[in-house]
């Protein structure tokens, strides 16, 4: 009688498994053909789950968390299907058993003592079939399971509402503030408030909408943009409630008091990379009843696990910045000349600029008086857009150089230009209507 010489240095229970799957599924490549089909089958349902929330998403509603995390499964079940596949396509599977037969003479025999059985092979086929068998379980699971996806999407969050321009020209003169500020967010500069301070009508707003425009298409940063505008004698409870607002966060309420609504914003931000954008403040905000503050940890490996909390804020004060205690502050200048000839000509009709020299040169001296203050340039520049005459020009400038009807006013400088400019816009309206 032959020996049988095998090297059973082999996981038997795995080889088991695998003889007792080839029983339910027959050959390797039987039991892949009925997984492709299987999972053909399950991408379609997929896809046609993805045509429903495409439709809700239309019409303002979100996929409900459950759905998100089928879909996830899905996919990654798709990748795992497909290492099977090519697992299968790598190996030589001579046969379904556990050990390997040659054929001699067209019968089977057993190979002789002395030969080295290929068990690395077939273990390798027990495997595949043991594999495909959990995975069209898996398939069969995520079926089952999606007929109980009901609803499909909810009612989400609202968007926060960014106006973007129609043209992607940054507005003028801000590009190397949005440089540095974006550059230190970016960075992880080392504190997380940033000021931006300056004279009324300077720009700071527009550098913060700017901001946020960045973030809101840069989505990977953040995982909320919040805008609030605060302005003088602004309440506190105003600002949660309109951060609530900003969020569809529907868990405060009027009656709340301010420490309450912080909580509440706080349990709702903390797990979350926020970017508080604040607008027009006067004084000191507890940023803590805000909802940005930091979950106590300790420092050093648990620091770089926290969320990353940032708020920029604008506001006419230097001294402001200094009692938010900002890290970084930036105080916006007024323009240059040349820039300032340049918005002023953006917001104008450049046709009628262009006919007249003498027209131009009135236009010139316009922008001189509006001393390099953006919003007094906009404002002058769109009150005179519909004037083609060069009198109407010239009467402008008589107007806006005349001392006589400004003296009796008590201004600050940037106020006193920004009043002169809507006086003369107000003047220009057609009629009092």
């Amino acid at each position: 009688m032959a020996c049988i010489n095998l090297n059973l240095d082999v996981d038997v229970n795995s080889c088991l498994s695998g003889l007792w799957a080839s029983l339910r599924l027959g050959r390797p490549k039987s039991g892949i053909e009925k997984l492709k089909k299987e999972m053909a089958i399950l991408r379609g349902k997929r896809d046609d789950i993805k045509d429903q929330i495409e439709q809700a998403e239309r019409e303002g509603r979100i996929p409900t968390h459950q759905v998100s995390q089928w879909l996830l499964e899905v996919e990654t079940l798709e990748g795992q299907v497909a290492d099977v596949e090519q697992d299968f396509q790598s190996i030589s599977c001579f046969s379904c058993n556990c050990f390997n037969q040659t054929q001699t003479g067209g019968t089977s025999q057993i190979q002789q003592a002395g030969d080295q059985v290929p068990i690395k092979e077939s273990s390798n086929c027990c495997s595949i079939i043991r594999r495909v068998a959990k995975k069209l379980g898996e398939a069969n699971e995520l079926m089952s399971r999606a007929e109980a996806l009901d609803p499909i999407a909810t009612v989400g969050p609202p968007e926060p509402t960014v106006m973007l321009p129609i043209s992607h020209q940054s507005p003028v003169g801000i590009e190397s503030y949005m440089e540095d500020i974006v550059g230190y967010i970016d960075g992880g500069g080392e504190g997380n408030i940033i000021g931006i301070y300056g004279m009324g009508g300077v720009g700071k707003t527009t550098i913060l909408k700017s901001i946020q425009q960045h973030y809101l298409l840069k989505h990977t940063r953040f995982d909320r943009v919040i805008w609030v505008v605060a302005s003088k004698d602004c309440q506190l409870k105003k600002l949660q409630m309109d951060i609530a607002k900003s969020l569809g966060l529907q868990t405060l309420q009027e009656n709340d008091d301010e420490q309450t609504c912080g909580n509440k914003l706080f349990s709702y931000l903390k797990n979350r990379n926020c970017l508080l954008l604040l607008d027009d403040i006067w004084e000191h905000v507890d940023l803590q009843l805000l909802g940005m503050a930091h979950s106590t940890t300790e420092r050093g490996q648990q620091q770089q696990q926290q969320m990353h909390k940032v708020v920029v804020f604008t506001t006419r004060s230097e001294t402001v910045c200094a009692q938010m205690k900002a890290k970084k502050e930036i105080k916006v200048k007024c323009l240059d000349p040349n820039q300032a000839w340049q918005l002023f000509e953006e917001n104008s009709n450049k046709d009628v600029l262009s006919s007249d020299a003498g027209i131009k040169f009135v236009a010139e001296e316009l922008v001189k008086e509006c001393a390099g203050l953006p919003l007094a340039l906009v404002t002058v520049a769109k009150a005179m857009s519909g004037k083609k005459s060069w009198e109407a020009w010239k009467e402008a400038l008589h107007q806006i150089r005349d001392k006589h009807e400004w003296t009796t006013i008590d201004l600050s400088e940037d106020s006193f230009i920004m009043y002169k400019a809507f006086k003369l816009s107000y003047d220009s309206l057609e009629n009092d209507s």
